[in-house]
């Protein structure tokens, strides 16, 4: 999630959960990578919802730090044990894209919460591939990444403008210089690795990975309520 985008759930998330409620946030990351790689996240989003003493349950795919919860949402078991929560919320940011059933996921989140909770989902409408592990190039507008969410009602969308790569590249230089250098080296080397990770390093090669530093960046997001 880049600034601009934390900035517009972190005012919607003010408006429409309540205090003393618990959100889980899919896709959820590393403590590190909400607080340190992107510190905006961390200060734009968590810290105000911890001022109101709401509770967010990270889930991952991963066992990690800050990774409160392992599993697969689409496994019954699991969704079970997260609908014990229930919660008021689901954030579902910048994964969709790469989940190969979609329908499948967002139908999980849905059997997941209680009627009118909120779905806040984004999805970047203008952004390069990037496998992680895959990209399937779900790129869509408003009403797109609405009707994933059958039965929901919109309640607000918008697609964000946030500035183009170079902008983004400029950010994380002034914020964390010694891990700029550090990641612009490993892109370097990239080039002479072709037995790491051999389809990421032929995507790097043929170029579909490349981004033109003014290309822009823009985000798809909603709020849905069940």
């Amino acid at each position: 999630m880049n600034p601009v985008e934390t900035q517009w759930f972190g005012n919607r998330l003010a408006e429409y959960v309540r205090d003393g409620a618990t959100i889980i946030n899919v896709g959820s990351g590393t403590a590190a990578y909400r607080r340190q790689t992107n510190p905006h996240i961390h200060h734009d989003l968590f810290e105000p919802l911890a001022a109101r003493n709401i509770a967010v349950i990270h889930v991952d795919l991963k066992e990690d730090d800050g990774v409160d919860l392992m599993g697969d949402i689409t496994d019954a078991g699991f969704a079970e044990t997260l609908r014990q929560y229930h919660p008021a919320a689901i954030l579902c940011n910048n994964l969709l894209e790469h989940i190969q059933d979609r329908l499948a996921f967002c139908r999980a989140m849905l059997d997941i919460l209680p009627s009118d909770a909120y779905i806040f989902a984004s999805v970047p409408k203008s952004y390069p591939y990037h496998a992680n592990p895959i990209d399937t190039m779900f790129r869509p507008d408003v009403a797109e990444l609405a009707g994933q969410f059958p039965g929901t009602t919109l309640i607000e969308g918008e697609i964000l403008e946030c500035g183009t790569h170079r902008d983004m590249n400029q950010y994380y230089r002034k914020i964390a210089p010694r891990r700029w250098v550090v990641t612009k080296a490993k892109r370097a080397l990239r080039v002479f690795m072709p037995f790491h990770k051999p389809h990421e390093w032929l995507e790097w090669i043929s170029g579909r990975a490349r981004v033109h530093p003014g290309t822009p960046i823009r985000v798809t997001c909603v709020v849905l309520k069940k």
